[in-house]
């Protein structure tokens, strides 16, 4: 049974007699962060506690675009059990001293009983704390601290880095695996494009791409899309459609396997599979589609063959 996660501004959290805090910013949720708050919210339980993650708004990351939106990471959390999400907004804190970081955050405004961080988490001005002075600093007030160890994959440390990598090669497979079962993907509202797949004869879904996500390799993907909470197989193109259009814009357009009817104004979501092609700027419109039907039955060929999966 999953827990819908309470979000709350920092100013606004209420007494508690006790927390168990997951301490992160979490970008992509992937199998570290999972671990991280696996331990969260058994320890927990374990206590009678609430299990908490306390994560910022306006943090600056070295990429300033993220692996996950902000509504996939909530729903993650749920997933994984987590009862409050804490949202602190990093201009308040960035500078202030790691020993006041522990002392009025974590230890009385939340009423921290245990931390549960990665061995990388910094913290405080300049962000020269670590984990080990936050075990120190915990100590001393009496919270516990459970300092996870990292998490491997094929000898390299699961890490963001690692997986904005590996999507920029097109690696989506080992890229998935890393993100733990939420597989990278895009939601939203379909949005009417050139309707030139529809002249073509193949309507296409069209999402455009937040500028503050993260963009993988251009290129052609199998992917699932779900609408209406069905599955359905698909394939598109993420990038610019530099044949058709001369636009710094970039969107994924999809196609639909089996699906007929408008899809304008709907709500889909498109998880990346498998890595097709690179996206390529064709000589006419005639030549896009002959290469188009190629890729769709070439996808269509693989799913039937079982060569992907769901």
């Amino acid at each position: 049974m999953t827990v819908t996660p309470e979000l709350v501004k920092f100013a606004d959290v209420a007494e508690e007699k006790g927390r168990v805090i997951a301490l992160g910013f979490f970008d992509g949720v992937h199998l570290g962060h999972r671990e991280i708050i696996r331990k969260t919210v058994e320890s927990a339980r374990e206590k009678g506690l609430a299990a908490s993650v306390l994560t910022f708004k306006n943090f600056k990351l070295k990429d300033p675009t993220e692996l996950r939106s902000y509504e996939e990471k909530l729903q993650i959390f749920k997933e994984l059990g987590v009862h409050q999400v804490i949202s602190l907004d990093f201009d308040t804190i960035k500078d202030m001293e790691a020993e006041v970081f522990v002392d009025e955050v974590l230890y009385k405004k939340l009423n921290a009983k245990v931390l549960v961080s990665g061995t990388d988490y910094t913290f405080g001005k300049n962000a020269v704390g670590n984990a080990d002075l936050l075990k120190s600093l915990s100590l001393q007030r009496g919270i516990g601290t459970l300092i996870v160890p990292d998490v491997f994959f094929e000898n390299e440390k699961c890490s963001s880095t690692l997986i904005r990598n590996l999507l920029s090669d097109g690696d989506v497979d080992r890229a998935n695996v890393l993100l733990g079962g939420d597989r990278f993907s895009y939601e939203g509202t379909v949005v009417r494009g050139k309707m030139l797949g529809s002249t073509l004869g193949f309507p296409t879904a069209n999402l455009p791409i937040p500028s503050d996500r993260f963009k993988p390799k251009f290129g052609v993907y199998i992917t699932l899309t779900t609408l209406d909470g069905v599955k359905y197989r698909s394939i598109s193109n993420l990038g610019l459609r530099p044949t058709v259009e001369d636009s710094d814009n970039v969107n994924i357009e999809t196609f639909i396997y089996g699906h007929e009817g408008e899809l304008y104004g709907r709500n889909i979501k498109v998880e990346l599979l498998g890595f097709v092609r690179p996206e390529m700027k064709f000589r006419s419109v005639d030549e896009l589609k002959a290469r188009v039907e190629s890729d769709k039955e070439k996808v269509a060929i693989l799913w039937e063959k079982g060569k992907i999966l769901n």
